[in-house]
């Protein structure tokens, strides 16, 4: 497989998991505000909950894929600064 190809399948599927994140999202965000006593109140929840649900979810779907990789990355780079001196790769001069 290609580079090129494994980029292609790598934006395929993350848009396609945005996309059944955020539209399931929405259709309870839409349940709640047409039917609000759908199967929320048969599971103790207040009917409240979907909405709030729904609005994460949606959210989550489009924001998760830029705020994961800046999160690793930031962690990865404080990991990196803070190394301690024995954990360095010094360069010979003489190379």
């Amino acid at each position: 497989m290609t580079p090129k190809t494994k980029i292609v399948l790598y934006w395929i599927a993350t848009i396609l998991v945005a996309f059944f994140m955020g539209t399931g999202g929405l259709s309870q965000i839409w349940q709640y505000y047409t039917n609000p006593h759908g199967i929320v109140p048969e599971l103790n929840y207040p009917t409240y909950f979907f909405a709030i649900l729904g609005v994460w979810k949606a959210l989550g779907a489009y924001a998760f894929h830029i705020l994961a990789p800046l999160l690793i990355a930031a962690i990865t780079l404080a990991s990196w600064a803070l190394r301690p001196p024995s954990r360095t790769i010094v360069t010979p001069v003489n190379a």
